[in-house]
């Protein structure tokens, strides 16, 4: 007898939504002719909750959570529900990448005193560039690796010109950071070189300097070739 009641039930609860629904599409039919200013009138007349109650009928209400059987135990969670592949069942901190060159412990960079304890660096470097000078002398190597050679020389040989050219910058900034704390001692304003002015200076000391070491002449000459490689580059 009970299950009948049930089954009867349940029919009868489906059988209620259906009628709500056609009474409901029947309003809406009804209303569809009205303009925005009587539905709104009507609204008013009737109140939000009966109108969107008429008009859309009752919400369902989200399923709530089992109660705990205990406060300090655990919710229970039925075993048919599927359990996630990505689950954080213990949090753990995102771990954080630190490089210990840049970081403040490790202290600030100080270029000069840096150079004073690899300099040995230096003399490896130059002699290197000479047995480099020396095997690309040598006849028996083809062409592939006399070619290999003669980058890697001409690589190094960049290297030491722009380590020389930032040498010559620092000294000078230097200079004129001096000479600009005397000014201020003086009572004077400190005085700033231009970029330009500063590049034609340095240009001017390389000039002088290759030109002690009897070097200009062929720095000159090859700074004209690889101008002329260049526009051949570019031509092409």
């Amino acid at each position: 007898m009970d299950l009948e009641h049930e089954d009867s039930t349940a029919e009868g609860s489906e059988f209620g939504e259906e009628d709500d629904e056609t009474e409901r599409n029947s309003i809406r039919k009804e209303l569809s002719g009205l303009s925005f200013e009587e539905l709104q009138a009507l609204k008013q007349e009737l109140g939000s909750k009966a109108y969107n109650l008429a008009m859309f009928g009752s919400q369902k209400k989200q399923p709530s959570l089992p109660p705990r059987a205990n406060k300090n135990r655990p919710r229970e969670v039925s075993s048919k529900v599927p359990v996630g592949i990505r689950r954080n069942v213990v949090e753990v901190k995102k771990k954080v990448v630190r490089d210990p060159r840049f970081h403040e412990s490790s202290g600030s960079f100080k270029k000069k005193a840096w150079k004073e304890a690899y300099d040995f660096i230096e003399e490896m470097k130059e002699k290197e560039m000479k047995l480099l000078r020396k095997q690309l002398k040598d006849p028996s190597h083809d062409g592939n690796t006399q070619r290999s050679i003669h980058l890697t020389l001409q690589r190094m040989e960049n290297q030491k010109r722009e380590a020389l050219r930032e040498e010559m910058e620092e000294k000078q900034k230097e200079e004129e950071k001096q000479s600009n704390i005397q000014r201020m001692k003086e009572g004077k304003k400190p005085f700033f070189t231009r970029k330009s002015t500063r590049r034609k200076q340095l240009l001017k000391e390389k000039f002088e300097d290759l030109q002690k070491k009897g070097q200009l002449e062929k720095y000159i000459k090859n700074k004209r070739k690889r101008l002329a490689a260049r526009d051949r580059k570019h031509v092409l």
